[in-house]
């Protein structure tokens, strides 16, 4: 894997762990009026199994992580580490857009069903959110955009100085020779069994 494609993972990764730490240990803070244990709050009433702040939560960071990696896909599209215009290939395949909003519908589909609290949320586990929330989790996900040109703008050669695995820069001349060693080996397995076949026709 090439250094640029290392960058990215690693870069966009860590920022993408970073929101979702915020989100997890700051958000009741944030979006609840009181704040509750991460650990030993219910997601649920025990007795109603109606939906507390805490599966709100969830619901809100779920939708954000999925969110960030939709935009994400749109980064993807465009390979050159020195691109930092993701749109210039934007309209080049409708079955990209097809797909994503297949994904979009799905998501907004789980938490609409979840909102009605009832079986729908039981099977889903995830609960109506905030318009707040709404907003939020859109803005936190249309962020990668951004993210990815800042990326863009750290050096490679600093990206090559980080302990990543290196020795699979080369991955192309290593397909090359396994898919020789795999010939080879068929190769020689055909021409075995061929002589083995002939040995007992002509025994």
């Amino acid at each position: 894997m090439l250094p640029g494609m290392w960058r990215q993972i690693l870069f966009m990764a860590l920022y993408q762990i970073l929101v979702m730490l915020i989100l997890m240990y700051f958000g009741g803070l944030m979006f609840f009026e009181e704040s509750f244990n991460l650990v030993t709050a219910a997601p649920r009433d025990p007795a109603t199994l109606a939906p507390r702040p805490r599966l709100q939560l969830d619901s809100m960071i779920f939708h954000t992580y999925i969110l960030m990696n939709l935009f994400n896909a749109i980064n993807c599209r465009v390979v050159d580490p020195d691109e930092k215009n993701v749109f210039k290939t934007l309209l080049n395949n409708p079955l990209f857009w097809l797909v994503t909003g297949l994904e979009v519908a799905a998501q907004l589909g789980m938490l609409w069903l979840g909102s009605f609290n009832g079986l729908g949320s039981i099977l889903l586990g995830t609960t109506g959110l905030t318009p707040g929330m709404q907003i939020t989790a859109w803005v936190l996900g249309a962020s990668v955009l951004a993210v990815n040109v800042a990326i863009k703008f750290i050096p490679l050669e600093q990206v090559q100085k980080l302990p990543y695995p290196k020795n699979l820069e080369n991955e192309e001349e290593h397909a090359k020779g396994g898919a020789a060693q795999l010939t080879k080996g068929l190769r020689d397995g055909y021409a075995k069994k061929r002589d083995e076949v002939l040995s007992q026709s002509g025994a």
